[in-house]
């Protein structure tokens, strides 16, 4: 068992191995981008990054290993358990990753296959939230307010149209999003919705 210090983003993490702090890249899935030097953020890179945050810093987790242990940038490459549970199919089944098989690391291919495909099916995730998963959402990397205000990026709430509300979790209030009166569309995960009638933060 290792601590994870840090996740870095939603398929990489650091934890202290040996006395030392270690990268770990998690074996046979990708999540969308948000901390590449020359790409920008993709739909739903920063949920995967909070809900891997969220579910593995400061916790012990086990890591098992393929045939192969390290990747072209010295990384740890490793299948992550936590509470007995592999975490790589856990981002897979919940729509935050998608798979992406490096041969000959395929202890769990079809296993992971298999979620991502009920994944998709159920549109769980990204592959609700976005128009296309791994694609890049117009005015999230770049401030540009044109995507913001018009409320159809990809890394807008897909329960809500009329104005961009940040993908749930973390939780946010009316005053943190730009805009009253707009529509609440699906479950309302924030709760701007109180009465129930349709019309979100009036």
């Amino acid at each position: 068992m290792v601590l994870v210090a840090r996740a870095v983003d939603g398929d990489t993490i650091e934890v202290e191995r040996a006395g030392s702090t270690v990268a770990v890249r998690l074996i046979g899935i990708d999540t969308p981008e948000t901390v590449h030097p020359s790409e920008p953020v993709e739909c739903y890179g920063r949920a995967a990054s909070h809900f891997t945050t969220e579910s593995l810093e400061g916790r012990r987790v086990g890591l098992r290993f393929d045939e192969e242990h390290f990747d072209q940038y010295e990384r740890l490459l490793a299948y992550v358990f936590i509470d007995g549970a592999l975490f790589n199919h856990t981002l897979v089944a919940r729509g935050y990753a998608e798979v992406s098989t490096y041969y000959p690391n395929k202890r769990y291919e079809d296993r992971l296959l298999a979620a991502e495909a009920a994944a998709r099916r159920a549109a769980r995730g990204m592959w609700g939230a976005c128009p296309a998963a791994g694609s890049t959402v117009a005015g999230a990397a770049t401030g540009d307010p044109a995507g913001k205000d018009a409320g159809s990026g990809a890394d807008c709430d897909p329960n809500y149209s009329g104005t961009c509300v940040p993908l749930y979790p973390p939780d946010v209030d009316c005053t943190e999003v730009s805009g009253t009166n707009f529509a609440s569309t699906g479950s309302d995960p924030h709760g701007f919705d109180g009465d129930a009638d349709g019309v979100a933060c009036e």
